[in-house]
């Protein structure tokens, strides 16, 4: 609290004047947001407390985007036209590795198994996956598929994320073939009974004659009948993942 009056030059005083001058009370002047950021990304900082702010680039917005590592700062003004500066450090993190390998590229009904792994990195997570709706954690899986003749190809993806949040993921397709063996025993059994179901095939013998054409697989028989015990000439159309149709011809010994 303060006074203060005044003397004219007639030597005359006036008045005393009162008044109070008060201190600018501390106000809160912060900035959020993560002060890092992964490789190849960015991370958004904004400044809290103030009404007015230039940051480091003469950007006045209330935040901004950083992609690059470094010394960063802003500066402030309150409503009543006081001014804070801020100095910020803010980091960049290296992404996690997600390239695996696979133990095949092609797999059909028969060699239906397929081991994936990649090289672990330390507080890393690893996600797969597999392309038939199943999913797994680890850095290494052995799967078993659910083949059948006219599927295409399955997508294995994986999603690997760090300590720091940042993440990263990898895909490979695996092929999809039809199997075709070379003997099959339609004897009723439930094994094997049916050559190459689920996909286009042609059964001819060995005078030339057509014996079966159809999607649902070759169960031995020609107009109702069981054929005998024989060699048979097959081939099998189908397209594949790039839409471009394949033939697969040959031979197939049929035993009961």
């Amino acid at each position: 609290n303060y006074w203060v009056y005044g003397q004219s030059a007639g030597g005359c005083y006036s008045d005393t004047l009162h008044f109070s001058v008060s201190e600018e009370p501390d106000w809160d002047f912060s900035i959020s947001g993560q002060l890092s950021f992964c490789k190849s990304d960015s991370t958004q900082i904004s400044v809290n407390g103030s009404v007015s702010n230039v940051w480091f680039n003469s950007e006045t917005k209330n935040s901004i985007f950083i992609s690059k590592p470094g010394e960063y700062s802003v500066a402030g003004v309150n409503s009543r036209g006081c001014e804070k500066h801020l100095n910020f450090t803010v980091t960049e993190n290296e992404s996690p590795n997600s390239i695996f390998s696979v133990s095949t590229k092609q797999v059909d009904r028969k060699n239906n198994t397929l081991a994936v792994i990649v090289n672990p990195e330390p507080d890393t997570e690893y996600f797969w996956e597999m392309g038939d709706g199943s999913f797994v954690n680890g850095a290494s899986h052995q799967h078993v598929y659910n083949v059948r003749n006219n599927m295409l190809e399955f997508i294995v993806r994986l999603t690997a994320t760090n300590k720091y949040g940042c993440v990263s993921y990898t895909e490979q397709s695996i092929d999809v073939a039809p199997f075709i063996p070379n003997v099959f025993t339609p004897n009723g059994d439930g094994i094997n009974d049916f050559f190459v179901p689920d996909i286009d095939v042609l059964i001819i013998d060995r005078l030339g004659k057509s014996l079966y054409r159809g999607t649902e697989g070759w169960d031995g028989t020609f107009g109702g009948k069981q054929v005998p015990n024989d060699t048979y000439f097959y081939f099998v159309y189908y397209a594949d993942k790039y839409g471009v149709v394949q033939t697969k011809k040959g031979t197939v010994t049929l035993i009961r």
